[in-house]
């Protein structure tokens, strides 16, 4: 029998409720009752400390490439989450697949609002000057470089990215439940590798939950995702000086108290499939005339700040001037203006009108 197939009319569509924040758009039956804006952590959970095993530990400050792994519901997009909020806190962005919405509550009790930005495919795969000098977090890693398909153009072109993470400045974090469901070049290029699981899931002495705050338990019982407990392996050898694969030695268990971080990301989100196994698409010229732009303004740049320091200014006229050489054409300026921004390039006026740009600050990116 035929699979009819139902048109959905103008107004239908119209009908659909989107929730708007500061880089997305939600259609509302997405989210399951999650909402943005929703979530206020303190402060004191993003101060860590890093994971402390055999040698340095797990250190976010880092560009690395890691996995969360375990059973659905075992708490590996929270911890995903957590490790992402982290690194917005800490003064990175962050591009994902999912929403991450949150403000943290500083110690003089003022808010600050951290939000995760889409992450734009075309760029990520075409190693745009966009997307680097923060982190890419994945859920459902399978769904765009799964091991069945490690032939195919999408898999070997996401890899080849991830084999220059260093270049771009990026870390890369993603869960999967099963380990053998994504690309196993994914696997071989891992700085490190949680294995994590949900307490409330485990056997465990109810004595020990007396002392968390009531929202973490129902009825007596601890409530799924409240707490969970993972190992980590480290995978490459760059955390501790040797390979998990040379010692098979797990560094914890450490527990994760995820309670802290509910309300941040929408727990129910759903990957749409067809989006991530097409997400890798032939760039348009729109996309190729930004890149142009970044491109050239980072050579342009580079030059200026050859003998510069944090002070640096530049005139923008010699800006563009120098970016226009690089791009063999001249650039739109508005375009060139709004690339800057971007980068939070702060702009000061002289008396006569004219406008510098303190590129000094891209000097102190490059130390961190």
């Amino acid at each position: 029998m035929p699979l009819d197939i139902v048109e959905r009319t103008e107004e239908e569509i119209q009908e659909i409720e989107i929730i708007k924040t500061k880089h997305w758009e939600l259609p509302v039956d997405s989210l399951e009752g999650w909402k943005p804006f929703s979530a206020y952590i303190d402060y004191r959970v993003f101060l860590g400390p890093n994971l402390e095993g055999y040698g340095r530990g797990l250190s976010l400050h880092k560009d690395l490439m890691g996995g969360i792994h375990g059973a659905r519901g075992s708490g590996k997009s929270e911890f995903l989450s957590f490790l992402l909020a982290k690194k917005m806190v800490s003064g990175k962005p962050v591009w994902t697949n999912f929403p991450i919405s949150f403000y943290v509550i500083e110690p003089n009790d003022e808010l600050t609002y951290y939000e995760s930005m889409p992450l734009d495919f075309k760029k990520f795969y075409a190693f745009s000057p966009e997307v680097r000098r923060g982190a890419v977090g994945i859920t459902e890693l399978q769904y765009y470089v799964e091991a069945r398909t490690s032939g195919r153009e999408q898999n070997r072109i996401a890899t080849y990215q991830i084999m220059q993470l260093r270049k771009t400045a990026l870390s890369f974090l993603y869960d999967v439940q099963n380990r053998a469901w994504v690309d196993k070049r994914f696997g071989w290029s891992n700085d490190f590798d949680i294995e994590i699981s949900d307490v409330a899931k485990m056997n465990y002495d109810r004595s020990d939950i007396f002392s968390l705050p009531p929202q973490t338990k129902e009825h007596g019982i601890l409530r799924e995702g409240a707490v969970c407990r993972f190992t980590l392996e480290d995978t490459s050898g760059v955390l501790t000086g040797t390979s998990y694969r040379k010692n098979h030695r797990l560094i914890g268990p450490y527990q994760f108290f995820g309670y802290n971080i509910w309300d941040i990301y929408p727990t129910n989100f759903i990957v749409n499939a067809y989006e991530a196994i097409h997400s890798l698409k032939k760039e348009s010229a729109k996309q190729e005339a930004r890149d142009l732009i970044a491109n050239s303004l980072e050579l342009a740049i580079n030059d200026f700040l050859k003998d510069g320091d944090k002070d640096t200014r530049v005139f923008s006229s010699e800006l563009w001037e120098k970016a226009n050489q690089y791009a063999g054409r001249e650039l739109d300026i508005r375009a060139c203006g709004r690339q800057l921004s971007e980068w939070e390039v702060p702009t000061f006026t002289g008396r006569k009108g004219k406008r510098t740009y303190g590129i000094g600050v891209l000097l102190e990116e490059k130390a961190n």
